[in-house]
């Protein structure tokens, strides 16, 4: 039996066509007020276009432990978001009805498996277990495999830093109506 973990994957393949603007659905519920009914479970992070400069908005599961969101890339290093706060960290995510403008903080192997503790009480191999569907638990070998080909971000924030949106943000055109 082959116990080698190949880089993961997504489920699925990169999102392309339809698939694409499904994943923006959550962006919708944010802009018609209803993103407390999904804030548990999705934010939306705006970052900076790494050649256009422009804000691009992403809908992405979210984790929260203590005052910090953690993201996680399931296409690896290629998806745009990650690229994007690779040039810029600076970015500003809505949780709820909660804005925040934070600097993303890349993790590095260790910081993920402290993540990964604190998330799931100690119990790291059924965390990557369930995290990355496997079908049986994993080696700490495999963890560590796995856990280095997905980049995890730290969102961090606390309750004073939450943030008004500038008039601008409340015209019929904004990001956010």
């Amino acid at each position: 039996m082959n116990n080698k973990v190949k880089e993961y994957r997504a489920p699925f393949g990169y999102p392309h066509g339809i698939v694409k603007w499904l994943m923006k659905i959550p962006i919708l519920f944010y802009r018609i007020k209803l993103g407390p009914l999904i804030g548990s479970y999705i934010l939306i992070l705006e970052t900076t276009g790494r050649k256009s400069g422009k804000p691009h908005l992403t809908a992405i599961e979210h984790r929260r432990i203590g005052d910090a969101h953690y993201i996680a890339s399931a296409w690896g290093s290629r998806a745009d978001w990650y690229q994007n706060i690779l040039k810029d960290p600076h970015v500003r995510i809505w949780v709820g009805h909660q804005k925040f403008d934070v600097v993303a903080e890349i993790l590095n192997d260790a910081e993920k498996r402290e993540a990964l503790r604190s998330r799931w009480g100690g119990k790291e191999r059924q965390a990557v277990r369930a995290l990355f569907r496997l079908k049986v638990e994993p080696t700490e070998e495999q963890i560590s495999e796995l856990l280095r080909t997905v980049p995890i971000v730290r969102l961090p924030h606390t309750r004073e830093a939450a943030i008004a949106l500038p008039d601008s943000h409340n015209k019929p055109n904004a990001l956010f109506l």
